[in-house]
């Protein structure tokens, strides 16, 4: 997983309403997984660390080639890695009802 070239990869940071130590990484890649249409493996966790709340680092792999006899689920599914990063930061900087779900599901 973290093995995966990042070389041409948006890295992002997200500071997330959740003390350091009830922190899952799992959980955080779920959630972004799940808002996103991405699989959860997609998400690469850099490092996560104790700051006022948790200050997690990370980046967005590419999804897998969606063949001409499967359908990606959304239109999101279909965006690299680099773009999903900045539609996530697009929509924290528009206080999209999308991005203050996730934060329900990192609480």
């Amino acid at each position: 997983r973290r093995e995966r070239a990042t070389e041409g990869n948006i890295g992002a940071v997200m500071v997330v309403d959740t003390p350091y130590r009830l922190f899952e990484e799992r959980d955080f890649q779920r959630a972004l997984a799940n808002l996103l249409d991405a699989e959860v493996d997609e998400i690469v966790v850099l490092a996560a660390v104790r700051d006022s709340n948790t200050k997690v680092y990370f980046y967005i792999l590419d999804p897998p080639r969606f063949t001409p006899h499967s359908s990606p689920p959304s239109e999101v599914a279909l965006l690299n890695g680099n773009e999903k990063t900045l539609l996530l930061y697009d929509w924290w900087r528009r206080r999209d009802f999308r991005i203050l779900d996730v934060w329900l599901l990192l609480l």
